[in-house]
């Protein structure tokens, strides 16, 4: 058997009947499907699969996704937005990404190539960002909580 992201849908669309089988008095009751990472890949496919079926499609409320990774170049290349939106990359830095990966182009999202651009300079810019990003204690889904870190609060 192959395991991909149709096939889990399938599954998951069959689990979600089976639930309704063995709880007959949940069966009316409208129902939405909820995921965030990976579930940006998960949740639509299988509610694709909720909304075609005439059993469940009357009840199916629809998706709600949050944070949602939907393919492996889109969400790597939006890295260094998300880091010079939120002052992680410096106004020099974030030139010289423009200058090396967006064909000096930042009006057309598609233009900008950081994940993987041929460009050795534009290469090591975005390997910079993703470490800056990633790296260093930070939370990138939490830049304004408090530091979180491995030492003792220091007083002065």
């Amino acid at each position: 058997m192959v395991n991909n992201d149709v096939n889990t849908a399938v599954d998951a669309h069959l689990a979600i009947k089976s639930f309704f089988k063995k709880f007959p008095e949940l069966s009316e009751n409208k129902f939405g499907l909820t995921g965030e990472s990976y579930g940006g890949v998960y949740v639509p496919t299988l509610g694709a699969k909720c909304d075609e079926d005439e059993e469940l499609s009357d009840r199916f409320s629809g998706v709600f996704i949050g944070n949602g990774f939907y393919n492996e170049h889109d969400n790597q290349n939006s890295v260094p937005f998300f880091a010079y939106y939120h002052g992680l990359v410096g106004l020099e830095q974030w030139d010289r990404l423009i200058k090396d990966c967006c064909a000096n182009d930042i009006s057309d999202f598609e233009h900008c190539n950081f994940m993987d651009n041929s460009s050795p300079t534009c290469q090591q810019e975005f390997d910079t960002v993703m470490e800056d990003t990633w790296a260093n204690n930070l939370s990138p889904y939490n830049l304004y909580g408090p530091c979180q870190h491995g030492g003792q609060h220091r007083r002065h």
